[in-house]
């Protein structure tokens, strides 16, 4: 079933409402996917605030990440485990609420995808099945290596090392989870007849808006689906619990919103190059892509494309500096970042300040394992003198497990909204 005329009521647990990063990534899912199939801006997808309705998503933290197909009715749960509440695995779960399966299940995937089912966990072979088209209906639309529903190329896989879907087309790469494909919107637009519903001029401004937190804070979307008998599960994220049963995705940037925000700003996502920061260390932080080769320490994926890392194999007790470029001006300055320390052995992340005149001062540390996911982390710094600059400075611990990663790093003029402790 679909989600009456594209409206779905949604409610968030206890926990993810107590949890302000969750909650964060959670209403950015909503907004995307409201923004991306709107139509002249007539809404095609709006998600509102569970009130009295019957069918609604209950949003909450079981084990794994999944979802089931399209309206069930009642009480419906979208589950995010630990280390799937970034934006697009969000995304990834809720478009399978809304009625959509893997893009590998399409009925024609054996002429885009090779799988490799000796390589495939078991009890996970049941994940790859393929469906006809009257079940999995691809809107005749041509089949989507870019998809946000894509599995990745080790999906389910019984290592790291040997894939268990391979595109046919060369160069292809699959398994993103950064935003909505071109063909993903196309989609949810047919599914939900969007055009139909801008045709008729149902303007966003005569659609009733209901706040999930705040004035500030309004997003609409609609919802539909087919149901299926079983939930869909994801891949690839890490959870403490169950290793591949999360979807997760690259977030845009609006992930950092503040730093496009602000003209006295440094940003960089690292996609490509390091945007004017500089090594200065023992070793080099490296631009990465995908999990890291030692077991059990660093990204199991990306955050959102490439991330920088410092690797811990080969450097123990070794330090890798990143120096920004020159911060001119003077005043308080807001040092933004997501970060990923995984590991046993973990060292520690500082991030300090360098005068001018070379002495070097510490603003604040990020110590010990953090967990598998990616973190968020803010520092304040009153810059009383111009001509400084901020560094990451990666203590690697005394074993290989200890790789620091960082992505979406912000230096911005003004204080944090909400600045880390030392931890």
């Amino acid at each position: 079933m679909l989600w009456k005329d594209g409206v779905v009521p949604v409610e968030l647990s206890r926990k993810f409402r107590a949890d302000e990063y969750a909650s964060n990534q959670i209403y950015y899912a909503f907004g995307n996917i409201s923004e991306l199939t709107a139509i002249n801006g007539v809404p095609c997808i709006t998600f509102k605030q569970h009130e009295d309705e019957d069918d609604f998503l209950f949003l909450q933290r079981k084990s794994g990440c999944w979802s089931q197909v399209a309206r069930r009715g009642g009480n419906q749960t979208v589950s995010l485990d630990f280390g799937c509440t970034r934006t697009g695995t969000i995304m990834h779960e809720l478009l399978h609420a809304l009625g959509f399966y893997h893009e590998q299940s399409r009925s024609d995937r054996d002429d885009y995808v090779t799988i490799y089912w000796n390589f495939i966990s078991s009890g996970r072979k049941g994940n790859f099945e393929k469906y006809d088209s009257k079940s999995v209906d691809a809107q005749e639309e041509p089949y989507d290596y870019t998809s946000i529903l894509h599995y990745g190329p080790y999906a389910f896989s019984i290592n790291r090392f040997n894939k268990t879907l391979v595109p046919k087309e060369n160069g292809a790469r699959i398994g993103q989870r950064s935003r909505l494909s071109e063909i993903d919107i196309n989609k949810i637009r047919k599914l939900y007849k969007c055009q139909e519903k801008a045709n008729n001029g149902k303007s966003s401004k005569n659609r009733k808006q209901v706040p999930f937190r705040s004035e500030d804070e309004d997003f609409e979307e609609t919802v539909t689906t087919r149901p299926t008998r079983r939930p869909v599960y994801t891949t690839s994220a890490r959870t403490s619990r169950r290793r591949t049963t999360t979807t997760t995705t690259e977030p845009s940037i609006t992930q950092l919103p503040m730093c496009k925000n602000y003209e006295n700003s440094v940003f960089c996502n690292f996609n490509r190059e390091k945007c004017g920061f500089e090594n200065a260390g023992e070793f080099d932080w490296v631009i990465f892509d995908g999990s890291t080769p030692t077991e059990k320490t660093g990204p199991i994926e990306n955050f959102a494309r490439s991330y920088l890392l410092a690797e811990a194999t080969g450097n123990t007790k070794r330090t890798a500096i990143l120096k920004s470029p020159t911060i001119a001006e003077k005043g308080r300055y807001c040092v933004e970042f997501m970060y990923n320390m995984w590991g046993s052995k973990m060292g520690n992340l500082k991030v300090q300040v360098e005068k001018q005149n070379g002495v070097i001062l510490d603003v604040g540390e990020i110590s010990g394992n953090q967990g598998q996911g990616w973190n968020s982390a803010q520092f304040s710094t009153n810059l009383k003198q111009g001509n400084n600059v901020i560094r990451l400075l990666a203590l690697v611990g005394n074993r290989d497990k200890a790789d620091v990663a960082i992505d979406n790093l912000c230096i911005r003029k003004g204080v944090c909204e909400k600045a880390s402790s030392r931890k």
